[in-house]
């Protein structure tokens, strides 16, 4: 999923409001939808993806020159205008979602034009937060391993008909494989097992 160019979570600045202002003034929306009806004239033909992107390119720079001596503005700040969207939270409060702790459960609401992706920004720095206050929370969330060859060892063991009783015995004196040191992370055979098994659940049929 593409990124919008700014968080709408994050505080509205003065620059915010500036730019909204500026690419909401009246003659600045005209040239836009003016702009927006020459692009979607353009011959969408299979095989003609140079050209199109051309003659997209030259419309554009031809605007873009309109806007700077209209306005009096650069070309990044004419070219973010032509392509402006209304999607940051002062214009679309109904879009962005709330969420808040109730008993034992993070309840999330929208509002009627929230779209999934509103949820999904605002998952990251607010909801996972909350979830992780909740008195039952435990986190899912894999860590990386410092042995990447381990499991697929493994696999590779019991494939050639080797028991995980003697798989664990050379893992423990670092003779499983000669680019893995002696592991000491399972010194149960059983905690060894539940490991791997927890690994390869899922991508083999007899772990």
């Amino acid at each position: 999923m593409a990124k919008r160019s700014r968080d709408i979570y994050s505080p509205i600045t003065a620059r915010d409001w500036f730019l909204y202002h500026l690419f909401n003034d009246k003659d600045f929306v005209e040239i836009r939808k003016q702009w927006q009806l020459e692009i979607n004239d353009v011959d969408q033909e299979p095989g003609l993806e140079d050209k199109q992107r051309a003659e997209i390119e030259e419309i554009t720079a031809r605007y873009v020159e309109s806007l700077r001596q209209k306005f009096g503005i650069n070309e990044v700040t004419a070219r973010k205008g032509l392509t402006y969207k209304k999607h940051n939270r002062t214009l679309n409060a109904d879009r962005v979602p709330v969420a808040e702790i109730r008993g034992n459960r993070v309840i999330i609401s929208i509002g009627a034009n929230t779209k999934l992706e509103d949820i999904e920004d605002l998952w990251t720095p607010w909801i996972s937060l909350l979830q992780s206050k909740l008195p039952n929370y435990s986190s899912q969330r894999e860590t990386p391993t410092d042995e990447p060859l381990l499991a697929y060892t493994v696999y590779k063991e019991l494939r050639n008909g080797r028991k995980m009783t003697e798989i664990h015995e050379a893992y423990s004196q670092g003779t499983l494989h000669s680019e893995m040191p002696e592991g000491n992370k399972w010194p149960d055979v059983s905690d060894f097992r539940k490991y791997y098994k927890g690994i390869v659940k899922g991508y083999v049929d007899r772990p």
